[in-house]
């Protein structure tokens, strides 16, 4: 969990800095379009993650707290990665370095959240 968490301060991290350089108007089309599929898969990933909690009732009863919780540290990231998209769409785009750098924050993001849905799977698959 705490390998997630860092992961995630670290791509707000680097979308902050990114926000400063952006391209000229149209030019980063493309790169704009790659980042936000992957914005938008770690927000999918996310949406699963917390529906697998709701439907096996961990957000009732004693658990609801820490489950929240740990819900938190996945979703609040990613609303602030939205947002700092957002700011590096309005200053110009994501420019080619841009992209480099922050691919592989994201990818390994994604791929984190993959293997908590893998885990979830696997914990249903065990009872």
């Amino acid at each position: 969990m705490k390998k997630i968490l860092l992961i995630l301060m670290v791509v707000v991290m680097v979308f902050a800095l990114a926000a400063c350089g952006g391209g000229s108007d149209g030019e980063n089309d493309e790169n704009n379009a790659v980042m936000q599929a992957k914005l938008d898969k770690a927000e999918m990933l996310v949406v699963e993650i917390r529906s697998w909690y709701e439907e096996g009732g961990y957000l009732d009863g004693d658990m609801a707290e820490d489950v929240e919780a740990l819900l938190g540290t996945l979703e609040g990231p990613v609303e602030e990665m939205k947002v700092e998209h957002q700011g590096i769409l309005d200053a110009g785009g994501y420019t080619d370095e841009d992209v480099a750098t922050l691919t592989p924050f994201l990818d390994n993001t994604i791929a984190e959240f993959n293997t908590i849905l893998e885990e979830q799977a696997a914990y249903d698959a065990s009872l």
